[in-house]
């Protein structure tokens, strides 16, 4: 497949979205996650993001800058839209159970949860033998007050 195609490829698969921050900031970073790991050349990858600190595209950045970028945006990500960034990097597979669980755990919160968050909640429920499937004798819906 020559360049050309692969581009071509990840302009279908990874169209950039300019509607909103959140939109425009996910497609971003996962069309530049999907350039880096084919190994698309730097000069060939999107100049959709600019770098506010330096003026210069992402396609017109040396290797390093171009790195240190892409880890920016997906750090900007991760804070800002953290069900966004899982989505991209490190959502494990989630039973229903699960993630009802969890938007229940995030509701008691009062915040979204991060990964490692969610990871910990429903390993605690794992621990003691009954993932919560919202019954009303749940012990670990009874004992972190979630209704």
């Amino acid at each position: 497949m020559t360049i050309d195609d692969e581009i071509a490829t990840l302009d279908k698969e990874y169209p950039l979205t300019p509607h909103t921050n959140a939109g425009r900031l996910y497609s971003t970073v996962r069309r530049m996650k999907a350039e880096k790991e084919r190994n698309i050349p730097i000069e060939r990858r999107t100049g959709f993001a600019v770098s506010v600190k330096t003026g210069k595209a992402a396609n017109e950045m040396a290797e390093a800058e171009w790195e240190g970028f892409y880890a920016s945006l997906c750090a900007e990500l991760r804070r800002d839209y953290p069900d966004m960034h899982s989505r991209l990097f490190s959502t494990p597979h989630r039973t229903p159970e699960e993630l009802r669980f969890l938007q229940d755990a995030e509701r008691l919160e009062g915040r979204s949860l991060t990964e490692q968050e969610a990871n910990l909640w429903i390993g605690q429920a794992i621990s003691i033998g009954d993932l919560p499937d919202h019954a009303e004798d749940c012990p670990f819906c009874k004992l972190y007050g979630i209704e």
